[in-house]
């Protein structure tokens, strides 16, 4: 298991928050109304207490990508378009090999179109899944890097 840090930021609609190890995010989380409701449903969502800080060194997920990440759920929760194009470090999230699967299926659907859970099953090689995708859908830790 790799070392998952947190990272509790402020948002203009209440605060934030997001688990990441040096490859990827783990979970994101909010918004909520206080700092305490973030931080403790953030220890929720990372399964596991970590240390909070506001600085991952890695290659991938670092303190300036955090950042980003925080302007960025800003923007989308103003209804703004954004990329949120950032890596998820699937093998720290929790999620099964298929829901990773289902999720990736969906992070590949354009922005502004929609796909079924069907077209989804689809993609991934599994047709009659569709059910088995709603649920991954359901638990998707990372909403809304991966829709």
């Amino acid at each position: 298991m790799k070392p998952v840090r947190l990272f509790v930021f402020q948002l203009d609609q209440g605060w934030g928050g997001a688990s990441a190890t040096e490859d990827g995010l783990t979970a994101l989380i909010g918004p909520y109304q206080t700092q305490q409701e973030a931080e403790t449903e953030l220890n929720k969502a990372a399964a596991h207490e970590a240390p909070r800080i506001d600085c991952l060194q890695g290659k991938k997920m670092n303190e300036e990508s955090l950042k980003m990440l925080a302007a960025e759920l800003n923007e989308y929760y103003q209804g703004k378009a954004v990329s949120l194009d950032f890596p998820v470090d699937w093998a720290e999230t929790g999620v099964t090999d298929f829901q990773r699967q289902a999720l990736e299926a969906c992070k590949e659907v354009p922005y502004g179109e929609a796909a079924t859970y069907g077209d989804l099953a689809k993609r991934i090689g599994r047709p009659k899944a569709c059910r088995a995708i709603g649920g991954a859908m359901h638990i998707n830790p990372v909403f809304p890097v991966v829709p």
